[in-house]
């Protein structure tokens, strides 16, 4: 049984996005991502009323018993690259038969009531972020935040980032997310990065932690960001500017990245150098180099394999559009004993600076004093990858040379490109492909792993094609096709990677998006193009599977019926001068929901005056109040009681009962401003 507002659970079955929407995977899909052998789920699962496009209930009395998909078609291109779609039309998967459709781009926002079905449908093209911060207020940002399956125990904590726009001094060590516009005439390492991308800086609010300081000075600010941002200045987790400069906000993605004691969940992971000054790191190693220990085992015991640098960090990070599980980089200043930033593991502590206070003088660019500890500097990097890299020539054979970074492989490509990095190159490559950075902190008081910690960062990003296949689908001219099998020519995967171009196969031209049966082994055209063996529904442009089974109505069923009465509610509450019902500057309205067929609703003043009576008796879910007595009178702003009696028939025994209902609202009216007519 289903009320108004309620979402569906939502199938991912081809493409990717999310329209704006915060999503959530269901733990049945994380488990699957966790326990399959490529470390993805091609088909995930997103919570109830989370899922990647808006469907949520207005009539839960008609909502039928069904399976449905919907997809987004008629892809519109920017170049070559898909950047929007012009219809979309919600299928009943059993019958086949187009349920609903809307021919209408959805860049601008599409929506429309299903009546046969009593759900409402709100579909809009997202911009990823950076693409127009100017004019979109949170700049892609949905939100970014930390959760404790303990919140009585909130033990991860992390950096705030304080701006640093001081002449006189500086706290250069806190200032180490560089979003905003801020440009320091003295001194351009001070200065904030790409400054177009985020010139509000709203990259500098993401995960929001508060740090006390200096006898008991708070800073509070953001302790995540986008790598694009990282400082690369002394103490900062940047690598340097060659990297943040061509890193952009655009490829950013959402990710979940959990903390926790299950040592069966954790991830391998290469661990790398911190330390500015490579006289003072073990083994002499210049920063974001690998650490030169022995690699450990869980236990934080040395590993026999012979090998450095490898470590475990004690969670794993999950890319929630795409599905796939990434890889991690944590690291740690070797220098810093005291902060356990030596022993090969993660985990920071709580100090952040010395007793003495370091400094730094602009005119010679010397630092004195004391030092930012930064809880050992264990720095965590999330990194962007893709599942179909593991099947490419160069990852299968030999992988240092392999340009493109792979979805979650135990750290191996990333570890094949620091190993004996002499000259920068490999660090280039890798930290090139981070999109997020966090300064994390050990919680005053605290212990590591006490419960588990999630942290949860959300962008907007754009409804196109993904290719739900496992990666040795995905071919290249060079590669035997199957005869009979079918095969979809692929969009352009990126600017810089593959597909998005014409094929030729047994005389026939098929462009991108086309599908063919192959009656030969073989196809021509660009070594760029590439075709995909699978027979997609939607050439792998956006595809969401739902059924109803969580949300259906249950007839005929007194018992249900009255208990269905515990979902009344009235929308908004509380009421500041407007609601999304209202269709003009004279209307004022609100909704009751979830009512039963029939229903007396009594509005009280808290003194019990009687305001309104309003009697229902029809199949609609709900009733509108235009916030007026029964005089036809406004009201007056403040508290209300709404009683609402429901009547119900029980055919089984011939009679009728009753159920009441208590809810408390609170209004805060507009006065009517004639001057805008």
């Amino acid at each position: 049984q289903s009320s108004y507002g309620h979402g569906v659970k939502i199938t991912r079955v081809e493409g990717q996005g999310n329209g704006g929407n915060n999503l959530e995977l269901t733990t049945e899909t994380l488990n699957e991502i966790l326990s399959s052998d490529d470390h993805r789920s091609l088909y995930p699962i997103y919570k109830q009323g989370e899922g990647p496009i808006d469907i949520s209930v207005v009539d839960p009395i008609k909502i039928p018993d069904g399976n449905y998909s919907l997809r987004l078609e008629d892809p519109v291109f920017s170049g070559s690259l898909i950047s929007s779609y012009s219809k979309w039309t919600l299928e009943d998967n059993e019958s086949g038969l187009i349920v609903a459709s809307m021919n209408e781009e959805i860049i601008l926002g599409t929506e429309k009531y299903i009546t046969s079905l009593g759900l409402n449908v709100k579909i809009k093209q997202a911009l990823a972020p950076g693409s127009d911060p100017l004019n979109i207020d949170n700049n892609g940002l949905i939100s970014g935040k930390i959760e404790f399956a303990n919140q009585n125990d909130r033990w991860l904590s992390g950096l705030a980032d304080r701006d640093d726009e001081s002449s006189f001094f500086s706290l250069w060590g806190l200032n180490w997310i560089r979003s905003g516009s801020y440009t320091n005439d003295d001194n351009a390492q001070m200065s904030d990065y790409n400054q177009n991308d985020d010139p509000n800086g709203i990259y500098e609010g993401a995960v929001m932690q508060t740090n006390i300081l200096f006898g008991g000075t708070e800073v509070t600010g953001g302790s995540w960001a986008p790598y694009c941002f990282a400082s690369n200045f002394n103490d900062g987790p940047g690598y340097s500017s060659s990297v943040t400069n061509i890193n952009k906000i655009e490829d950013l993605n959402s990710v979940d990245i959990v903390f926790t004691n299950d040592k069966n969940k954790w991830s391998r992971v290469c661990v790398v150098e911190a330390q500015d000054d490579n006289a003072l790191s073990i083994g002499g190693i210049t920063k974001m180099g690998l650490r030169q220990d022995s690699s450990i085992n869980k236990e934080g015991v040395v590993d026999g394999s012979g090998t450095i640098g490898m470590g475990w960090f004690p969670g794993y990070a999950i890319d929630i559009e795409t599905g796939e599980r990434l890889n991690i980089i944590f690291a740690e200043d070797s220098w810093s004993t005291s902060e356990n930033g030596n022993d090969m593991k993660w985990n920071p502590t709580s100090k952040i600076i010395t007793d003495e206070f370091p400094q730094y003088n602009f005119q010679t660019g010397e630092f004195s004093g004391g030092n930012y500890l930064l809880g050992g500097k264990h720095f965590i990097y999330v990194v962007r990858g893709e599942s179909w890299v593991k099947s490419s020539d160069d990852y299968v054979n030999n992988i240092a040379n392999c340009d493109n970074s792979p979805n979650y492989d135990e750290g191996a490509w990333i570890y094949s490109k620091l190993l004996d990095d002499a000259t920068g190159v490999g660090k280039w490559n890798v930290f090139k492909n981070v999109s997020w950075v966090g300064v994390p902190l050990l919680a005053p008081g605290r212990s590591l792993l006490t419960n588990t910690a999630t942290v949860k960062l959300r962008v907007t990003k754009p409804y196109k094609q993904y290719e739900t296949v496992q990666s040795d689908k995905i071919l290249n001219k060079n590669m035997a096709l199957d005869l009979n099998s079918t095969y979809v020519v692929a969009y352009k995967n990126s600017l810089t990677t593959w597909g998005g171009l014409d094929v030729i196969h047994d005389g026939v031209t098929y462009s991108p998006g086309d599908k063919f049966i192959a009656t030969a082994t073989s196809f021509s055209g660009s070594a760029n193009a590439r075709v995909i063996e699978h027979d997609a529904l939607n050439a792998f442009n956006p595809v969401y599977s739902f059924n109803t089974d969580d949300i259906v109505a249950k007839t005929n069923d007194i018992e249900v019926a009255k208990d269905a009465m515990d979902l009344i509610n009235i929308v908004p509450n509380p009421y500041y001068g407007y609601s999304s019902y209202e269709i003009n500057q004279l209307d004022n309205r609100v909704k009751i929901t979830n009512l039963p067929k029939r229903a007396t609703i009594s509005i009280f003043t808290v003194s019990g005056t009687l305001v309104r009576k309003i009697e229902k008796d029809n199949n609609m879910t709900f009733v509108d109040w235009d916030l007026k007595n029964d005089f036809n009178i406004p009201i007056a702003s403040g508290l209300y009681i709404i009683h609402i009696k429901g009547v119900f028939y029980d055919s089984q025994v011939n009679e009728w009962s009753e159920k009441d209902k208590v809810i408390k609202w609170f209004g805060a009216l507009r006065p009517i401003d004639l001057d805008t007519f």
